[in-house]
């Protein structure tokens, strides 16, 4: 049995839905210090719980996970255990302390046994001490953390944390990653909600910090993940994505979920819900599941036809002309330099999105005794309308196409291998739209696919604009193996994974996205602004740690090979 046990800065600590009730609505959730042993807290007034009296050598971690941490020292053992969602217990060893620091202004009472912090916001957190023994407590009123702090000296740590470890025992895999896979494993326990609002069943939001809400794609990608740990709960997070659809069929980006109602976005995000759902349904063979997704995603995909698709048949992203910097978040590429100039594209990936989607759907009805020749078609339409108005011939590549000036907009960016994921490109086009993945001078980086071609006047460290992302990667190898090019998709994979365990060895977490040079740490990419020391989850120009679908997608990629590894020992 693996257990990450690598302090990194920005590691997320939080509650899971899989061992209790955790809400949207009122979270305590924080973030691991990088000067001392500590948790930053996300609230109004952030306030950290760090363990003083330790000298840095003499600590040996066991565990470092998202939601216990065990390390050996010279006094003895320090233990840190999210016990329920807003109640943190532990164990220290002798000479340590357990200290609350506040960032603004905090009102600290001494209540007999516990330490009140009142920011005067209506939060409060009580630290409760009792020998070797601590317990930190959040919540509304001042009575209730005091309580809650109590009772936490008296919850069973051994108990605590064998509950802990035995979610790494249910899902160990083969050696092959296998600390890399459970550290994605403790990641993905920590990005999990209870029901509340209007989703019925747990959830999953794409980070926790700084991150909180439900999103459209991630939420695919999220149950693509959990699909190898728990079917039902990889069901749950896409059904619990499809519980926001709008009375027009629109499916929200994102789903914002707050005490006194709900916020949903106005734009939509990239349609991969049949596809993710074939997935998932690949692992668990739950028909029921495809009877539920099917007529949802008929009304989603009616929304993006009489929404988004142009007269041509191609479809083209809503795209913000106010903003400079995202004008295209609907597409999840809110930065690309796809956008930088011109606002009404027929895009190629939407295109290909919605072309993948006609040929899953087409899967799904016949699976549940519908019929499907009517997907079929569309596929086909799709299919040649891409090859046909998106295709560049001299240079055997995909482009977006400008409907203003009526001509290709020539940005080779790797939205542009989309057509191998859509299963729309064949024969020679394949072949050649393949070279540029070889290609060194475009995206044959030290870490393929970057998101822009190298050979770009804006390729860079900016996250759309250079930077290699997974799920990208993920996807377009999916489309690789299935057309005939596994090599490359094999080459494409055991790199990314390289590159994230590297970085996960030296850091702690796993990023949003990575150097498609391996120059630069994650940490130092720019975020559509230039990056700033120390990691702060509130500035948004910091790659994001821990993120979701990071860590999503790099559990099924291991999964994939050791399927793979087993294949040919059986062989």
């Amino acid at each position: 049995m693996e257990i990450p046990h690598i302090w990194g800065q920005g590691q997320i600590f939080a509650f899971s839905a899989l061992d209790g009730n955790v809400y949207r609505s009122f979270d305590f959730a924080g973030t691991l210090s990088g000067d001392r042993i500590g948790i930053r807290f996300n609230t109004k007034i952030r306030r950290e719980l760090a363990m003083t009296g330790l000298q840095e050598g003499d600590i040996a971690f066991r565990a470092v996970c998202g939601d216990y941490i065990h390390a050996e020292t010279v006094g003895g053992d320090l233990k840190i255990i999210f016990s329920a969602a807003h109640l943190v217990i532990g164990q220290l060893p002798e000479g340590a302390a357990a200290v609350v620091f506040t960032e603004g202004k905090c009102k600290t009472e001494d209540t007999g046994g516990s330490i009140v912090q009142d920011t005067g916001d209506g939060e409060y957190t009580a630290l409760a001490l009792s020998g070797n023994r601590f317990a930190f407590a959040c919540s509304d009123t001042k009575l209730k953390a005091v309580k809650t702090a109590k009772e936490g000296l008296c919850v069973d740590i051994l108990a605590e944390e064998e509950k802990k470890l035995s979610f790494y025992r249910k899902h160990s895999t083969s050696p092959v990653y296998s600390d890399l896979y459970a550290k994605c494993l403790s990641v993905m326990r920590t990005q999990l909600f209870s029901p509340e609002s209007i989703f019925s069943t747990i959830w999953s939001t794409p980070d926790r910090l700084p991150h909180q809400d439900l999103f459209l794609w991630d939420s695919v990608f999220h149950g693509i993940g959990f699909r190898n740990v728990d079917g039902n709960l990889a069901e749950n997070v896409i059904l619990a994505m499809l519980e926001s659809i709008q009375e027009n069929g629109m499916i929200p980006c994102r789903s914002k979920i707050l005490k006194d109602g709900n916020i949903f976005s106005k734009e939509s995000q990239p349609p991969i819900i049949a596809w993710g759902t074939w997935m998932v349904y690949e692992k668990t063979k739950n028909l029921n599941f495809l009877r539920t997704v099917f007529p949802k995603n008929i009304l989603f995909l009616q929304w993006c036809r009489e929404n988004r698709r142009h007269v041509s048949g191609l479809y083209a992203w809503f795209v913000d002309e106010n903003t400079p910097i995202c004008r295209c978040g609907e597409s999840g590429m809110d930065n690309s330099p796809r956008f930088d100039k011109t606002a009404n594209l027929l895009a190629i990936d939407f295109s290909c999105y919605m072309a993948n989607e006609m040929r899953f759907m087409a899967r799904i009805a016949e699976e549940i005794g519908e019929d499907s020749a009517a997907w079929k078609i569309e596929y086909q339409s799709l299919k040649q309308m891409i090859n046909k108005t998106l295709w560049d011939e001299e240079s055997g590549f995909y482009y977006d196409y400008d409907i203003n000036k009526g001509q290709l907009h020539k940005v080779k960016s790797v939205a542009s291998f989309l057509p191998f994921f859509a299963g729309a490109c064949e024969g020679e086009r394949s072949r050649r739209l393949a070279s540029h993945l070889t290609n060194p001078k475009e995206f044959y980086a030290p870490v393929p696919i970057p998101t822009i071609s190298a050979d770009d006047r804006t390729y860079g460290s900016d996250m759309w604009r250079g930077p290699v992302w997974i799920n990208f990667n993920f996807m377009i190898c999916e489309g690789l193996r299935k057309t005939g090019f596994g090599p490359i998709a094999t080459e494409i994979t055991e790199k990314t994974l390289q590159t994230i365990y590297a970085w996960y060895k030296e850091t702690g977490v796993i990023f949003e996205f990575y150097d498609s040079e391996n120059k630069k740490p994650p940490y130092s990419l720019r975020r559509k602004g230039d990056p700033v020391e120390p990691y702060d989850m509130r500035v948004r120009v910091q790659t994001i740690r821990d993120f979701g679908w990071s860590c999503c997608l790099t559990l099924d990629m291991i999964a994939q090979l050791n399927n793979q590894s087993a294949d040919s020992a059986d062989l």
